[in-house]
């Protein structure tokens, strides 16, 4: 059975669905998503002896949503972390969608000793802020872009393709599952 929780971490009010009992899977979303994108996984990962939890990150979901909230690696990766020590688990493997994924991996480097391991599923990462110059007669196309306008270029390329096969999230937790040497 999927319960619906909510937690308030740093002063931050998180929603999570969770369900199972066993070692910790922590689901993570991509930009858009939510938390219930993971039932199929939640169901499929509890079935099979974890304790999975899918997160509504902050912002997204049914999670807070502050306006003036310092969004940031920092803040989510220890948002994380507390959501595990209010819930008394010490360490979770951590498997995460596209923009899921950069949070996780945030959580790894800050807090390394809370994560036991990692499944990034076409996920996002960190790059160093650079411009990259256009070669364009197109008056409408910039002659330059910095690294944030080609994430967001990229991120709408491929979000129809996502959408189209948004099977991606819920499969996770059978590709989890067939290599649970992950876990």
């Amino acid at each position: 059975m999927i319960i619906s929780r909510y937690l308030t971490i740093e002063n931050y009010r998180l929603h999570f669905l969770e369900a199972g009992a066993g070692p910790p899977v922590v689901l993570l979303h991509g930009f858009a998503g939510a938390a219930e994108d993971w039932r199929p996984s939640l169901e499929l990962l509890a079935h099979n002896g974890y304790h999975a939890l899918a997160v509504d990150l902050l912002g997204f979901g049914r999670s807070a949503k502050p306006g003036d909230a310092p969004y940031s690696l920092q803040l989510s990766a220890d948002l994380l972390v507390g959501l595990l020590a209010r819930l008394g688990l010490e360490r979770a493997t951590f498997a995460a969608h596209s923009m899921g994924g950069k949070y996780a991996l945030a959580t790894a480097l800050l807090h390394p000793h809370r994560v036991k391991g990692l499944v990034l599923i076409d996920t996002d990462g960190f790059v160093e802020p650079y411009t990259l110059p256009i070669h364009t007669n197109d008056p409408l196309i910039p002659h330059s872009l910095d690294t944030a306008e080609i994430m967001m270029l990229g991120v709408m390329c491929c979000f129809s393709t996502h959408c189209a096969s948004y099977g991606t999230a819920p499969s996770a937790g059978t590709c989890i599952l067939r290599h649970h040497s992950w876990l």
